[in-house]
């Protein structure tokens, strides 16, 4: 069905599916994690907050606000934000899941570094 004939209704419930498909296949969790890996962390008086950019394609996490938006050119194609929750599907994604394995190395790495260091206090605090 083309999707410019589509009634209301119609268009609320694709909506919520791809949403919904991107929540269960783990794309939304993907895009915040590119992000807060791969970003930069922002400035911010209630944060955390990141920004990463590839392409004219920008993804913003906003961790104390509990959402992420991504743009292209400026363009909202992703919203996590709870009054929106939608994402349009496309070219976009590929060229983002690309960072997706060089994150979540990083993401890795860190956890196995915070687990060291944190098992050496423990140590350090029962070992004489």
């Amino acid at each position: 069905m083309d999707i410019k004939q589509m009634t209301k209704k119609e268009l609320l419930e694709l909506k919520c599916q791809r949403y919904k498909r991107a929540v269960d296949n783990g794309t939304i969790e993907k895009l915040y994690l590119i992000a807060r890996e791969l970003g930069k962390e922002l400035s911010a008086t209630y944060g955390p907050k990141y920004s990463w950019n590839k392409d004219q394609i920008d993804i913003y996490v906003d961790d104390y606000g509990h959402y992420m938006t991504v743009n292209i050119n400026d363009k909202l194609v992703c919203s996590t934000h709870f009054c929106d929750e939608f994402i349009i599907p496309g070219e976009w994604l590929d060229i983002v899941l690309k960072s997706y394995q060089e994150a979540h190395i990083k993401n890795k790495q860190q956890e196995t570094d915070r687990y060291n260091l944190e098992r050496e206090e423990i140590l350090k605090q029962i070992v004489f």
